[in-house]
């Protein structure tokens, strides 16, 4: 036997429907967000290592890194905005 009405629990127009949409889109979104920015990670943590072992290669050599002209590129963001 059907339903008074014709709207079920999983219609656009049913509160509980929309309330499911919208979580699932919300979650949606931040599943692609949080691929995007892992991603952006990985490259510049690879980056990253590379810089530093660039830097130990240099101090290995004998030579000081500080007087390098990529001593900016070198330093993390956070120390060089306190300098």
């Amino acid at each position: 036997m059907p339903a008074r009405n014709s709207h079920t629990w999983y219609s656009w127009s049913s509160p509980i429907g929309l309330g499911l949409f919208l979580i699932g889109l919300s979650l949606a979104f931040l599943v692609v967000t949080m691929a995007v920015m892992t991603l952006a990670r990985t490259g510049t943590v690879g980056l990253d290592v590379a810089e530093r072992g660039l830097r130990l290669e240099r101090m290995m050599d004998g030579r000081n890194w500080r007087d390098s002209e990529s001593f900016e590129l070198m330093m993390p963001a956070g120390q060089q905005m306190m300098q």
